[in-house]
């Protein structure tokens, strides 16, 4: 692998990372603004602090996402495989975990807003509500099996990059 292609892998990493900080900003940003608004604006109480928690956990999310995607900027090029190398392993790691992180900070404030949709429907809320407690449950599965394939191409990169450096 010679020099020049081992800077623009860095770079690459580098610019990734920049770009998913900021749409980890903007998501966090926008649910934070919505879900600040359902607290405000919400009818019943229930469903404020449905909405204060889930603001809470988009805080956490924005917190823990951003401290997660902290990357040490590369000192001379010799070392440039070693940081190429640990970004990966962090990125796999971040993915392997990123459940924790991005979903499992907004499930309490969702539980508590489907508790207060819940009593706000009455007797009708299997029909009402069943929609919604299966799109949460798609948005999980979905967001699991979207990390893991995540974490397989990241494996893979690793595995390239250590095949790359051997030859």
């Amino acid at each position: 692998m010679d020099l020049d292609q081992l800077r623009n892998m860095v770079q690459a990493e580098l610019a990734r990372t920049r770009r998913t900080r900021g749409v980890l900003a903007l998501v966090g940003l926008v649910g934070v603004g919505l879900f600040g608004y359902l607290a405000y604006s919400a009818p019943t109480n229930l469903l404020r602090i449905g909405g204060g928690l889930t603001v809470a956990g988009y805080v956490l999310f924005l917190v823990l996402g951003w401290h997660r995607m902290a990357l040490p900027a590369p000192d001379v090029a010799a070392a440039s495989v070693a940081f190429l190398r640990q970004s990966l392993a962090l990125r796999r790691d971040a993915v392997l975990r990123g459940w924790i992180v991005m979903a499992a900070p907004l499930l309490p404030g969702l539980s508590v807003i489907l508790v207060g949709l819940w009593i706000a429907a009455g007797q009708r809320w299997p029909q009402k509500l069943w929609p919604l407690a299966a799109l949460i449950v798609l948005w999980l599965v979905t967001f699991l099996v979207t990390q893991a394939r995540a974490a397989a191409k990241v494996n893979a990169e690793i595995a390239d990059l250590d095949r790359q450096c051997e030859a």
